[in-house]
């Protein structure tokens, strides 16, 4: 995680499907980490979606990988990566990107740009340590680049890419691996890996041609490649690469529109500032920023979509599952990032209209959950159906379960609600604060509470110090699943407040 920020619990992690624990990625990897949600299955086999803190000891992976208390991942077991699925026949040729095929699927972006050959082409090619890397393409805009690349070498179905860097010049890391995905064919691994650029001075961004160093660790293939505990770096693949900013196809960057910022979207009285917004043919990027003068706090946008209209015609992209993320910063300021990659995007669009159903909120007096703990009674809740009990553990502290009503429903579906989660720490009746934390299993597991598919409720488990605190006590709650429904929108590419496209 980043020193400058600290990221809390405010967005649910609902993948709606598993995937194969062998091709597990860096994106949702790092979504996961981010928002500290595990969704996967219980070892009967049953659906089941289960939560975690966003803390050191208690982060929790996408598909059944958890962190250990130790801060490394738990599952080290190399695992072998998946077989390409061969084609029916009945599609289209996509000529040399035809090895993709199998990577790329059922993402729609991608999908799209090799079916349409709108990749800038690449014929790059490196090997160290008994492994060869060759890249054949990219993909992307100003703010996320994605690199087709297919590797060879012994064993090379038992490795996988991982903690990727792009390295411009000056040896400053302008782009992070984000995410990768690939596929075993005739003796290679094709894939792709996509990484989260930073962005330039103004002097670079107006150069032609975006040049870096590729750096690229070459892991055994354990679940989480890179990051469990016993994944080994076998290797460290160098390439340079030079990318063309102006293609008419492919170009990286080329018709990206920069929207008006400075506008406002106001729900239910509380206002978000709209601090950044752009579109590009791959994704649009919009970034709100709840005043700080709101007298509500705002964990969630409720049916977040972004509509992009082009002669006449709508193209909408919806949010949910790993589109929008809060974080909060040091100060306390919160931000809402979304990144719209449902479908790709028309070029030169003639409207964007930025959307929400309504906010997840609480009010400054509703945040505050205050509980006897003496005596498991709730005194001041947002929801009378919130209730309390306080069960003593062995090692001196005591761990608290607060039960809350939740729509399993709506967890399971495609814009699922927050989860409780509360701060860290808590104050007694005479105003002394003290410390609150996440649990920890006998197995290093760490998870908060669980839905099943049909329960009406769930819980909120954090541990706390066994000690005669002066009660009441009073907790911050941070995120709670009550929603207020108000619809509103915002036409984000107005002509008043000017409009810069990239070209």
């Amino acid at each position: 995680m980043e020193n400058k920020r600290e990221e809390q619990l405010f967005r649910q992690e609902a993948e709606r499907e598993s995937r194969e624990t062998a091709n597990i990625d860096d994106a949702k990897l790092m979504r996961a980490i981010r928002s500290g949600v595990k969704r996967g299955s219980a070892s009967s086999g049953r659906r089941l979606y289960r939560y975690v803190g966003a803390g050191a000891a208690g982060l929790a992976l996408a598909a059944g990988v958890f962190m250990a208390t130790n801060g490394y991942l738990r599952h080290t077991a190399v695992v072998e990566a998946p077989a390409a699925v061969q084609a029916s026949g009945n599609e289209a040729s996509w000529g040399e990107y035809e090895n993709f095929r199998s990577s790329v699927s059922g993402e729609p972006i991608l999908e799209d740009a090799l079916s349409k050959g709108a990749v800038e082409p690449l014929k790059v090619k490196t090997e160290a340590g008994g492994y060869e890397l060759e890249l054949y393409g990219a993909v992307g805009d100003s703010r996320k680049l994605t690199l087709l690349y297919a590797i060879g070498g012994e064993d090379v179905r038992s490795t996988a890419l991982s903690q990727g860097r792009l390295i411009d010049a000056s040896g400053t890391v302008i782009g992070t691996q984000e995410s990768r995905r690939d596929f075993y064919k005739d003796g290679r691994l094709y894939g792709y890996a996509t990484f989260a650029l930073e962005q330039p001075p103004q002097e670079e961004q107006e150069k032609s041609a975006l040049e870096f160093k590729l750096e690229a660790p070459v892991y055994s293939r354990t679940p989480n490649p890179g990051y469990d505990k016993d994944s080994e770096k076998l290797a460290v693949l160098t390439a340079d690469v030079e990318l063309n900013r102006e293609s008419a196809a492919g170009g990286i960057g080329s018709f990206e529109r920069e929207l008006a910022d400075r506008q406002t979207l106001t729900v239910d009285g509380q206002v978000l500032h709209i601090e950044q917004a752009l579109i590009t043919p791959q994704r649009g990027y919009v970034v709100l920023v709840p005043d700080p003068n709101n007298d509500k706090n705002i964990s969630r946008l409720v049916g977040a979509r972004l509509t992009v209209t082009k002669d006449g015609k709508k193209t909408v992209s919806e949010g949910g599952p790993g589109v929008g993320i809060v974080l909060t910063e040091k100060d306390g300021s919160k931000r809402f990032e979304f990144t719209f990659n449902r479908v790709p995007l028309p070029k030169n669009p003639d409207s964007v209209t930025f959307s929400v159903e309504g906010i997840e909120a609480l009010s400054r007096e509703e945040q505050k959950l205050i509980i006897d703990t003496a005596a498991n009674k709730v005194v001041q809740a947002p929801d009378p159906k919130i209730s309390a009990e306080l069960e003593a553990a062995a090692d001196g502290t005591q761990t608290l379960k607060v039960n809350y009503p939740i729509d399993s429903e709506r967890v399971f579906g495609g814009d699922p609600p927050s989860m409780m989660n509360l701060d860290l720490s808590f104050t007694d009746a005479k105003g002394k604060k003290y410390p609150l934390s996440y649990p920890v299993s006998e197995d290093g597991m760490t998870v908060m509470g669980e839905v099943e598919p049909g329960s009406t409720s769930t819980f909120a488990s954090y541990v706390m110090e066994k000690r005669d605190y002066a009660q009441p006590l009073t907790f911050k709650i941070l995120a709670y699943p009550r929603e207020i429904i108000e619809p509103h929108s915002i036409e984000l590419n107005s002509t008043e407040t000017g409009i810069t496209d990239k070209k």
